[in-house]
């Protein structure tokens, strides 16, 4: 992952965004259900609804609705099921007439004949005997042996609402009768709509469902897990489509509004949409319910969870059929309710599983349905969530595709932490204030993907590339400079850094004057122990100022700038830390030896700017990050020169140039015969503030003294030497003596210059 100072490599951002656009375009199929969605995002989608149901599901009691339920008691007191027509006939008539029932519903289907005795049969069997007595007596008992008969006349006139179902197999199964289409699917005009179609039904017998004031359909279609969450509210057979039995239970409730689909506006349905939002029940003009489904036709179950004080089932108020029939309720007790028939006894195989219950009863799901529709609280989820589920993954990958690049890794996981928090506020808020059941998992995941995409990344990718930068420079570059190079992977990637390069590099190559005499006078572990302090406290101040580390030869310390990170202060920066490790010598390590016996260190240090091909240079067997070349090797013949001209520092005239802001005194113009060019060489005496203006008033007087050294006016430059001497003596002022009277006993060639020729090292 990026930091607020790290820019993440362009190659790898590039790599990064196209992997979070991918993520986030995948998810935007499921959400589009271009190929349909992904069964595993539904899965979880499933898990988030469960929850938040159980979070906010109503737990009053619903007065108005009231389960008789044919229950074990029931059926040990009456029989099993199904039970006579006239019980079930009785069953009705009490709770209409004995206890006020504003509307019955079953959940049960009547469409085989009662077994039994059959009129029709005795007639012909009496019409034989020819006994006008029989025939007589058998007219009078007929209609009491045709029960389905009864059970229709005890439904006429009376708001009872029947149950059937579709089924679909081959060949169709047609039993029964179907009551009249709600609706067609010329009325949808909604070209997408994929409604649950079925090509055969289990209706009511046709006398009995010709006496019911209405019906519908009970088919519960669970989820691919077996979790019942949803019902078709509608469904298709033959062109014709039927409602459910809380439908019509609701429709029979509120005096038969007309059932309207309701469509989205045929400018506002995109291709994808199936242009129904909801069924609608209009009354005078009014719309007096509204139903919401899907392009499916089905609606979300508005469960309800079990009170905290009942002893009961979730919310609702169950009555034994048995006491129904016994007359052990008071009569009016049910006065106004809605009154659902159906079972709750194991053997009737009406249990569904559903979020709240392994083991709900089928007609308590009804009930849930009615409860929801009369309250006008049936959770939606209308077309428009398509675009809005597509357009939160945008959102997403805006911010955590975009953004988390470039952030730390702290800020990286607060944002995520942040956008998953807002999202499952923002869905619980539109969940609980309007009854929206938005898809949160498809978020969720990308968000989660986003993030895990980007901390890999940064750790396997990224991370990589600087462990490998730490493990290659930490040991002999400063702290600061990788952390340079880990903020830019593109320009200082390891491959890159490790081949070899042409660069402007300033070399610094410090040794220890008369090493070989120290050599001798010490025993070799305090030798060892003298050359690690001394190496410590020289090395410290290289890295200090930026330098990197070559290596160490004997008593040499090789370091340079301007690799792997170039700056144009490289040669100041040189030169600075050659002045600190003077005086970290000449004021630390010498008190120190001073105490411990040791001999007092003369240093001798070289500086050298120029091209050198620097990278990853060596054998097979040994390798290392070093610089090469003729100014690489000048630098290290200065620090030998040291000593000549009696100083510490010696310097080259490109880093010189490269310095003008120090106080600078030319030493020497020298030629190898490696390098017939020469070079002009400097001691850097330090900045114009920190040298004194005694010292400072002699620099002209010694640069006058050299231009009359080398255009050989050995008289008038010895007596520039005198005067300059008069001010004090240096090791630098007897090498020219010396020279000068050399140059008297043997006189130079025409043409001489004054340029000295040293030895190669």
């Amino acid at each position: 992952m990026g930091s607020a100072a790290h820019q993440p490599s362009h190659i790898g951002l590039w790599l990064r965004l196209g992997l979070a656009l991918t993520l986030t375009a995948v998810f935007i199929v499921h959400a589009a259900e271009w190929q349909g969605r992904f069964s595993w995002l539904e899965a979880l989608d499933h898990q988030v609804h469960d929850w938040r149901l159980s979070a906010f599901a109503e737990s009053a009691h619903d007065e108005r609705i009231v389960i008789v339920d044919i229950d074990e008691k029931s059926l040990a007191a009456i029989g099993r099921w199904p039970w006579p027509r006239e019980t079930v006939a009785s069953l009705a008539q009490r709770l209409i007439d004995e206890q006020e029932a504003a509307v019955v519903g079953f959940d049960v289907v009547f469409s085989d004949r009662e077994l039994g005795a059959d009129p029709e049969r005795l007639r012909t069997l009496v019409a034989r005997s020819g006994d006008a007595g029989a025939r007589s007596a058998v007219d009078q008992i007929a209609p009491l042996l045709d029960t389905d008969a009864l059970l229709a006349q005890a439904l006429a006139g009376r708001p009872v609402v029947l149950g059937y179902y579709f089924s679909q197999g081959e060949p169709p199964r047609q039993d029964g009768q179907l009551p009249a289409a709600s609706l067609s699917l010329t009325e949808l005009r909604a070209p997408q709509v994929a409604l649950p179609r079925f090509n055969g039904f289990v209706g009511n017998l046709p006398v009995i469902a010709k006496s019911a004031a209405s019906a519908g359909h009970f088919n519960m279609i669970a989820d691919q897990d077996g979790v019942l969450r949803r019902v078709p509210m509608i469904v298709e057979h033959q062109g014709q489509l039927y409602e459910s039995l809380s439908i019509a239970i609701v429709r029979q409730a509120l005096g038969q509004p007309a059932l309207v689909p309701g469509l989205s506006p045929e400018r506002w349905v995109p291709s994808a949409y199936s242009g129904l939002e909801s069924l609608e029940l209009v009354a005078g003009g009014r719309k007096v319910v509204s139903i919401p489904v899907d392009r499916h036709g089905r609606t979300l179950i508005p469960f309800r969870t079990v009170p905290a004080d009942s002893n009961r089932s979730r919310g609702y108020r169950w009555i034994s059929a048995a006491d129904v029939l016994k007359g052990t309720i008071p009569p009016a007790s049910l006065k106004g309710r809605v009154v659902l028939v159906g079972t709750s006894a194991p053997g009737q195989g009406d249990l569904r599983l559903t979020p709240l219950s392994a083991s709900m009863p089928g007609v308590e799901v009804h009930a849930n349905l009615i409860s929801g529709m009369l309250d006008g609280k049936l959770p939606a989820a209308p077309p428009y969530l398509l675009g809005a589920e597509v357009l939160l993954l945008l959102l997403t990958f805006a911010v955590l595709g975009l953004v988390v690049p470039f952030v730390s890794p702290w800020v990286a996981t607060s944002m995520t932490i942040a956008t998953i928090a807002g999202h499952v506020g923002i869905n619980l808020f539109v969940y609980r204030g309007a009854g929206i059941a938005m898809p949160l998992a498809a978020v969720l995941c990308l968000s989660v993907a986003l993030f895990l995409l980007h901390s890999t990344w940064g750790y396997f990718v990224e991370t990589r590339g600087r462990r490998r930068l730490n493990e290659l420079f930490r040991a002999y570059v400063p702290p600061q400079l990788v952390q340079v190079m880990n903020d830019d992977p593109d320009k200082y990637s390891v491959k890159g850094l490790l081949a070899g390069k042409s660069a402007e590099i300033t070399v610094l190559c410090a040794e220890i004057q008369d090493f070989n005499a120290l050599i001798e006078r010490l025993p070799p572990t305090e030798l060892a122990a003298l050359m690690n302090q001394y190496l410590t406290a020289v090395s410290a101040e290289i890295l200090a100022h930026g330098g990197t580390l070559d290596k160490y030869i004997g008593d040499q310390v090789h370091a340079f700038w301007g690799a792997p990170v170039a700056d144009p202060q490289d040669a100041a920066r040189a030169v600075a830390a050659a002045q600190a490790m003077r005086k970290a010598v000449l004021e630390r390590v010498n008190l120190s030896f001073a105490q411990r016996g040791w001999p007092e260190l003369k240093l001798g240090i070289g500086i050298n700017t120029g091209n050198m091909v620097v990278g990853d240079l060596g054998s097979v067997q040994r390798r290392a990050y070093t610089v090469i070349g003729k100014a690489a090797n000048a630098g290290q013949r200065f620090s030998g020169l040291a000593r000549l001209y009696g100083v510490s520092i010696v310097v080259g005239e490109v880093t010189r140039r490269a310095c003008p802001d120090l106080v600078w005194r030319e030493l020497d113009r020298i030629r190898t015969r490696a390098d017939s060019t020469p070079t002009s060489l400097y001691e850097p005496l330090g900045a114009v503030s920190d040298v004194p203006e005694a010292e400072q008033s002699v620099i002209p007087l010694w640069q006058q003294f050299l231009r009359l050294y080398r255009t050989a006016q050995f008289d008038a430059a010895e007596i520039q030497l005198n005067q300059i001497r008069q001010r004090g003596e240096s090791a630098l002022q007897s090498l020219y003596v010396n020279r000068l009277a050399a140059l008297r006993q043997t006189p130079p060639d025409v043409g001489w210059d004054g340029v000295a020729m040293v030895r190669d090292r």
